[in-house]
C-alpha cells in the first residue's frame, strides 16, 4: 500500500523540480514570462505533492495501516499517487509532442527552401557550381554546361582537380586556385576559356571558398558569366576609336587623359604614354583655359553634353585650333576634336579649286560578313552622294568604279580574312558617276568563335591629293618653264632609246645645245626675259624634230636631243644646222628682239659610244669642242676629243700634284707711272715648274677654272705674295704695291673674306701692300652682293681693280658704285692701238670714261715706243708690259727694283731707311 503512495509522491516532487526548472530556464534564456499551462501544472503538482507528503508523515499512520479507513484513504491517497504520476508524465509528453510538431514544422521549411534554392541554381542565367577543397565539381546547373559547350549537367560533374573551366592562357588557373587560398574569396576574374567545340569565349568568373571549423577550405562555391559579347562591343568600339581619323579622346574627372586615339597624337604630336601623364588643361593655351573650365564644369552639373573652342599646345609649341563635344559617360568624359586649322587650309584649297566639300571627317560604312550594307554615316552621303536609305542592305561593289579587277578584291579579301586589317587606295564611282580616289582602311571584327561578323571601313576622298601627286610627278619628269623632258626623264629615254637600238642594231644620235652668252642675256634683259626666251628656243627645238624623238631640257641654258633611227654623219650634221638656223631667227621677247647663237655637239651610237654615259659625256665633249672654235657653231664627236678629254684629266691630276708638291712660283711684272715714270706697282703671275721646262699660265689656269683647282691655287698665291712681302721688307726692301688677280670661284666662296683677312694675320704685314684684280664679269654679276663684299675688302686698305676692262659687258651705272680705284684696259686693244682706228677709240675712250670716274688707268701688255706714247698722249697714269719688263722671278724682281731705283729715282728704302 505504501508502494503507491511512495511513487505518486516521488512523480510530483518531480513534476514539480522539472515545471520550476522550465520556467526558471525559459526567464534566464529567453526573458520570457511562465505560460498558463505551466502555471496550472506547477500548482497541481505541488498540491499533489503536499497530499502524498501529509499521508506518508501523518502521525500513526503506519499503526493504522490494517483499519477499513486507512485502507480506504490509502486507496485515495494511492489515486493521488497515481494523479501525481499522470500530471508529471502529461507536461512530459506534451513537450515531446510539441518539439516533434516544431521539428517537423522545420523540415518542411528546409524541404521549401531547399526546393527554391535548387530551382534557382538549375535556372540562374549565370553558370553555378561546387567543388570539392581539390576541385572536383559536384554540381553544377545547365548554364554552366552550356557556357562551357555541354548538352547535358552530367558531363561536367566529377571532372577533377580544376580542370572543369578550360582557361586559354596557360597558368590563369593556378593565379585563380592561389587568390582563393589567400583571401576566400575571387570576384570578376576575367578570362578567355575555350569551350567543348573549339570556340573562345570571355566569362567573368566569382568564386566562395567554403571553410571547415579548422580553417580548411571544404570546398568552392562560383559562377560563370559570359561577357564575350560585352568584349566584343568593347573591341568594336576600341577599332572604331583607332581607325577614326577624328581626334578622340578620354579624360577622368580630373581632367587627366585616360586614353587617346592616333589622330590626337598626330594633330599634338605626343604619344598616348606622354599624354597620360599630363592633364587637358594643361595643354590649352592661357587664354582658353578658363572658358574650357566653364563648359567642363556644366558637365559636372547634369549638362549631357557642351561643345567649346580651345587652341592645344603641339609638342613643338605650336597652337592647333581645335573644336571640341564633351560628353560625361560613368565617371569619364568622352571628347572628339576637330582641327579647324587643317579644315580652314583644306576649305581654302577647296575654294581656289571651286571644288565644294562640306567637311573632311572620314566617311565610316559598316557591313556583315558579306559586304551587305548594314551601316554608314553623314560623311559617308557627303563624299559618295548616297543617301543611307539608298544603301543599306546593298552589296558594297555597287561603288565599284572597274579600275580594280576581280583579283584585286581577292587580294583585299584574304589579306583581311587573314590579318584582319588591310590599308591602301581604291577608285569607287559617286552616285553621280564621277570617279574618286579614296584611301581605305578596313578593319574585321569577330565574334567568340573567332568568326568574322562585320567589316568596319574608314576612308577619306584623296582626290585633289592624287591630282597633286600627278603634277609632283609631272615635275618630276618635266622641266617647268619650258615643258619639255627634264634631265632625269632624258636619261630614262635614252637609255631606252639606246637598248632599242642595241636589239635592233640600229643607230641614235644624241645632240647637246648650248645658248651663247646666255647669262649675259639675262643680266640685260633681266630673268624674266631670260625665261621666256628659254621656253620659245624650247618651242622652235621641238619643232625640229619628228614624233618619236626627244628634245629635253638638261641645265640652265642646255639642251639635249635624241634622235631616233639616225641613218649617217651627214644626215644629222644637216639636222643640226637646221637647229642652229632655226635657233638664229630673231626673237620676240617681251618688247624686245633678240638674236641668240648657239652651239652644237653630236655624238652617235653605236659609232662614238657604247654605252649612254659614254654617249653623253662624249656629245658633251664635242659641244665644248664647238664653243671653242667659237659662236654658231657644231662639232661632232672624233676620237682626238677623247684623247684631248684624257690629256685634260691627266692635266688636272698633275695640278693637283703640283699643289701638293709645291710646284708653283710666282713672277712680277712692274707697272711705271707715266708721269713719274716710277714703279709703282706690280702684278704677281703664277708659273708652273716642271722638271724642263716652266709653265706659263694659259696652258693650265682654264683647265683649274673648269676642275674648281683655280680655287685653292688662288689661296696658294694670296699666301706666297705675302711672304715675298715680309721677306722683302726683311731686307729692307719697301716693295711696291702687288696685284693679285682673283678667280670668279675663289671670290664667290663664302669664306673669302675671312680668309683673306686670316692670311693677312698670318703674315702679319699692312693691306696697303695688295691689290685684288677682278673681271669685269665677276664685278658685274649679282651687283650688289658684290658691292657689298668690294667695300668690305676695300676697308682692309687693299687696292681694288678691274682688269681686262672692254672685253665684259660693263654697265656704267653699275660701274660708277663699286668702291674700285683702277681700270685696267685689256691687252687686245692695246696691241692695236697704233695700227686700228677701232681700237684706238676704244682705248681713249676708256681712259676719258675712267677719269670722269675719278679712276686710274693701267694699259696693259704696252710693247712698243709707239705704244707708249699714245698712253702718254690719251692721259693714262700707268703702263705694264714688256716695254719695261717681263715677268721676273723674285730674285730678278728684286735685282730690277735696285736698278730702276738707281736709274730714275728713289724707290727703295735700306733697313738703315737711308734711300738708295
Amino acid at each position: 500500500m505504501w508502494t503507491p503512495t511512495i511513487l505518486g509522491t516521488a512523480a510530483s516532487l518531480a513534476a514539480v523540480v522539472w515545471v520550476v526548472a522550465a520556467i526558471v530556464d525559459r526567464l534566464g534564456r529567453r526573458r520570457l514570462a511562465p505560460t498558463p499551462p505551466e502555471i496550472l501544472l506547477l500548482a497541481a503538482s505541488t498540491i499533489l505533492l503536499l497530499l502524498a507528503l501529509q499521508t506518508l508523515w501523518e502521525p500513526g499512520a503506519v499503526g493504522r495501516l490494517d483499519s477499513e479507513a486507512v485502507r480506504e484513504a490509502m486507496g485515495l491517497r494511492s489515486a493521488l499517487a497515481a494523479a501525481a504520476l499522470l500530471g508529471f508524465l502529461a507536461p512530459t509528453l506534451w513537450r515531446i509532442t510539441a518539439r516533434l510538431q516544431a521539428h517537423r514544422h522545420r523540415l518542411l521549411e528546409l524541404e521549401r527552401a531547399e526546393e527554391g534554392y535548387r530551382r534557382l541554381f538549375e535556372h540562374s542565367s549565370e553558370g553555378c557550381y561546387l567543388a570539392t577543397g581539390d576541385g572536383r565539381l559536384l554540381r553544377v546547373n545547365q548554364t554552366f554546361a552550356r557556357l562551357l559547350g555541354y548538352e547535358a549537367v552530367e558531363s561536367c560533374v566529377g571532372t577533377s582537380q580544376w580542370a572543369y573551366v578550360p582557361y586559354l592562357v596557360p597558368g590563369r588557373r593556378e593565379q585563380l586556385v592561389a587568390v582563393l587560398q589567400r583571401d576566400g574569396t575571387v570576384a570578376g576574374f576575367e578570362s578567355q576559356i575555350r569551350r567543348r567545340d573549339g570556340s573562345v569565349a570571355w566569362i567573368s568568373e566569382s568564386v566562395h571558398a567554403v571553410r571547415a571549423a579548422d580553417g580548411s577550405i571544404h570546398g568552392y562555391e562560383g559562377k560563370l558569366v559570359d561577357i564575350t559579347a560585352t568584349r566584343q562591343a568593347d573591341e568594336q568600339r576600341r577599332r572604331m576609336f583607332d581607325l577614326s581619323q577624328d581626334v578622340l579622346c578620354i579624360a577622368s574627372a580630373d581632367g587627366k587623359f585616360v586614353q587617346a586615339n592616333a589622330a590626337l597624337t598626330r594633330a599634338l604630336g605626343y604619344s598616348e604614354s606622354e599624354l597620360k601623364r599630363l592633364s587637358f588643361t594643361e595643354l590649352l593655351h592661357p587664354e582658353d583655359r578658363l572658358g574650357a573650365a566653364v563648359e567642363l564644369r556644366r558637365l559636372a552639373l547634369g549638362v549631357p553634353i557642351v561643345n567649346f573652342l580651345a587652341r592645344c599646345r603641339s609638342k613643338d609649341s605650336v597652337y592647333r585650333s581645335l573644336s571640341w563635344t564633351s560628353v560625361p559617360v560613368g565617371g569619364v568624359c568622352y571628347m572628339i576634336a576637330r582641327d579647324l586649322t587643317s579644315q580652314e587650309r583644306i576649305e581654302r584649297q577647296l575654294r581656289l579649286a571651286a571644288t565644294v566639300f562640306e567637311t573632311a571627317t572620314e566617311a565610316v560604312i559598316v557591313t556583315d560578313a558579306h559586304g551587305r550594307i548594314l551601316k554608314v554615316n553623314p560623311a559617308f552621303t557627303a563624299i559618295t552622294g548616297y543617301r543611307e536609305d539608298e544603301v543599306l542592305g546593298q552589296h558594297q561593289r555597287i561603288f565599284s568604279s572597274d579600275r580594280q579587277d576581280e583579283g584585286f578584291y581577292e587580294a583585299m579579301g584574304h589579306v583581311l580574312q587573314t590579318t584582319g586589317h588591310w590599308q591602301g587606295e581604291i577608285w569607287n564611282r559617286r552616285k553621280n558617276g564621277e570617279l574618286y580616289a579614296e584611301w581605305l582602311s578596313m578593319a574585321s571584327v569577330t565574334d567568340g568563335a573567332g568568326r568574322i561578323v562585320h567589316f568596319v571601313g574608314v576612308f577619306s576622298d584623296i582626290t585633289r591629293r592624287k591630282r597633286d601627286e600627278e603634277r609632283i610627278r609631272y615635275q618630276a619628269n618635266f622641266d617647268v618653264l619650258t615643258g619639255l623632258v627634264n634631265r632625269w626623264q632624258f636619261q630614262g629615254r635614252l637609255e631606252q632609246a639606246v637598248e632599242r637600238a642595241r636589239r635592233n642594231h640600229g643607230r641614235i644620235s644624241l645632240l647637246i645645245v648650248d645658248i651663247d652668252h646666255f647669262k649675259f642675256i639675262n643680266d640685260s634683259l633681266g630673268h624674266g626675259s631670260g625665261d621666256a626666251l628659254l621656253k620659245e628656243v624650247g618651242q622652235r627645238l621641238t619643232t625640229c624634230v619628228r614624233e618619236n624623238d626627244t628634245v629635253a631640257r638638261i641645265g640652265g641654258d642646255e639642251f639635249a636631243i635624241i634622235i631616233s633611227e639616225s641613218r649617217d654623219h651627214d644626215q644629222v650634221t644637216a639636222f643640226a644646222k637646221r637647229v642652229l638656223a632655226a635657233l638664229g631667227e630673231r626673237f620676240q621677247v617681251k618688247d624686245s628682239e633678240v638674236v641668240i647663237s648657239a652651239c652644237v655637239g653630236i655624238a652617235m651610237f653605236p659609232a662614238h659610244a657604247e654605252t649612254v654615259d659614254e654617249l653623253v659625256r662624249n656629245a658633251a665633249t664635242a659641244m665644248s669642242h664647238a664653243k671653242e672654235q667659237g659662236r654658231h657653231t657644231l662639232q661632232l664627236y672624233t676620237d682626238d676629243m677623247a684623247t684631248r678629254a684624257i690629256e685634260r684629266f691627266q692635266l688636272e691630276a698633275s695640278l693637283r700634284r703640283a699643289l701638293e708638291q709645291d710646284e708653283f712660283e710666282l713672277h712680277f711684272q712692274p707697272q711705271v707711272d707715266l708721269d713719274t715714270w716710277r714703279i709703282v706697282g706690280a702684278e704677281a703671275l703664277i708659273r708652273w715648274r716642271q722638271k724642263d721646262r716652266l709653265v706659263a699660265p694659259g696652258e693650265f689656269i682654264a683647265e683649274a677654272e673648269a676642275s674648281g683647282l683655280i680655287v685653292p691655287i688662288g689661296d696658294w698665291v694670296l699666301r706666297a705674295v705675302c711672304r715675298q712681302i715680309v721677306a722683302w721688307q726683311a731686307a729692307g726692301i719697301a716693295p711696291p704695291r702687288i696685284g693679285i688677280n682673283l678667280s670668279f670661284k675663289q671670290f664667290r666662296k663664302p669664306d673669302f673674306l675671312a680668309g683673306v683677312k686670316r692670311t693677312l694675320a698670318e703674315a702679319a704685314i699692312d693691306a696697303n701692300g695688295l691689290q685684288f684684280e677682278l673681271t669685269e664679269s665677276l664685278v658685274m654679276h649679282d651687283a650688289d652682293a658684290v658691292i657689298n663684299l668690294l667695300e668690305a675688302i676695300r676697308d682692309l686698305g687693299i687696292e681694288l681693280a678691274i682688269d681686262d676692262f672692254g672685253t665684259g659687258y660693263s654697265s656704267l651705272n653699275r660701274l660708277k658704285r663699286l668702291p674700285v680705284s683702277i681700270l685696267k684696259i685689256d691687252r687686245s686693244f692695246v696691241s692695236e692701238v697704233t695700227t686700228s682706228q677701232g681700237d684706238a677709240e676704244i682705248a681713249s675712250a676708256i681712259i676719258a670714261m675712267a677719269h670722269s670716274l675719278n679712276l686710274r688707268v693701267v694699259a696693259e701688255g704696252v710693247e712698243t715706243e709707239a705704244q707708249l706714247g699714245f698712253m702718254r698722249a690719251h692721259g693714262c697714269d700707268v703702263i705694264q708690259g714688256y716695254h719695261v719688263s717681263k715677268p721676273l722671278a723674285a730674285d730678278a724682281f728684286t735685282e730690277f727694283l735696285l736698278g730702276w731705283g738707281r736709274k730714275h729715282g728713289p724707290r727703295l728704302v735700306s733697313v738703315k731707311g737711308t734711300a738708295a
